[in-house]
């Protein structure tokens, strides 16, 4: 059999290795992302638990982290202009970048789109409380209330703002209402604490100090304040361990 032209063998070989290739890359190419996946993977990058309808104000300070978690957002709202979800985690991603101006207008939209959603309002509220617009603020932490009373970040943020405008007394039932709801919410037993310690009612405060710490053991600054009030008190063997916790959670 007469055999075929070495250059032609070799054009054949090649155009069968590149198919070959091309079949090899589709077949690995990821499968596209839905919106919702897209928005889980942001708020991971933000610090926040997958699922989750809003996060944390300010928690990520990384710029690499805050882009990433921009571009996936982006890619959800390419996806899906409405996804009122997607506006607001990137709002916070806006809040983290302290361009809140931006972040509002996000919100806005996202309500536009969804004006019963608590979460939006919540989020709203955090960005006029960012923003010193206390009043504002309230009347969107009152509106979240209203829309789900089951949240207790919703109690907590009322509570705090509260606090800022003076209001103390009612600021305190609002973190007591957050910890009814949920008790292991240690930033709300750290509040009463520090109201206490105000008081000088050291020993409500060790004991609210120490309860919230159970919950949220990464609180440097709580474990130094409670080393504080424990000295204070005459109690320094518990003050030194309470150092020792701080100086290994920073």
């Amino acid at each position: 059999m007469k055999k075929a032209p070495l250059a032609i063998v070799a054009f054949l070989l090649v155009v069968n290795g590149l198919v070959g290739f091309t079949a090899c890359a589709s077949a690995v190419q990821p499968a596209t992302h839905t919106a919702d996946q897209l928005i889980d993977q942001a708020v991971v990058l933000l610090g926040g638990q997958p699922g989750a309808d809003r996060i944390e104000p300010k928690r990520v300070r990384e710029t690499a982290l805050l882009e990433q978690a921009r571009a996936k957002l982006n890619q959800a709202l390419a996806q899906d202009k409405s996804n009122s979800r997607a506006l607001r985690v990137l709002a916070n991603v806006y809040v983290n970048l302290n361009e809140y101006v931006e972040a509002l207008r996000l919100v806005n939209i996202a309500m536009d789109l969804d004006p019963n959603n608590a979460a939006t309002y919540s989020s709203r509220g955090t960005i006029h409380f960012l923003m010193k617009s206390l009043p504002d603020a309230e009347a969107d932490y009152r509106c979240s209330i209203e829309l789900d009373s089951t949240r207790p970040e919703a109690y907590f943020n009322l509570g705090t703002l509260l606090h800022h405008m003076g209001r103390t007394p009612e600021g305190e039932e609002y973190a007591r209402k957050a910890l009814k709801i949920d008790p292991t919410l240690g930033k709300a037993w750290f509040f009463l604490a520090d109201k206490a310690a105000l008081r000088n009612d050291l020993d409500a405060a060790i004991e609210m100090y120490t309860e919230g710490l159970r919950y949220d053991q990464g609180a440097a600054w709580a474990w130094k304040k409670l080393a504080e009030l424990l000295e204070k008190r005459g109690r320094h063997k518990e003050a030194e361990q309470a150092r020792d916790q701080a100086r290994l959670t920073t």
